[in-house]
């Protein structure tokens, strides 16, 4: 824990000593180490009872269209547009 807190202050310091230039790129490269933020789905939708429905149902689907077909073949795409 002491060498995480050591490591910060350093870090701080590094950032405070850098032009303006470097400092947005000193931003952007912590920002892609942190990686991607996570994004909650809105209540609304997560709770959605008629998504849900549909994702199931599309689901079976291709769950369905996996089983029937092989892999490797291919559909027109006015037979899937005639299904939605």
């Amino acid at each position: 824990m002491r060498d995480a807190v050591v490591l910060r202050n350093e870090a701080k310091r590094v950032i405070d000593s850098l032009s303006d230039e470097k400092l947005k790129v000193a931003v952007d490269y912590l920002r892609s180490v942190q990686g991607p933020k996570k994004v909650a789905a809105p209540k609304k939708v997560a709770t959605s009872q008629d998504l849900t429905a549909q994702l199931k149902e599309a689901e079976g689907i291709m769950k369905k269209a996996v089983r029937e077909k092989r892999l490797d073949s291919t559909v027109s795409w006015e037979g899937v547009r005639r299904g939605v």
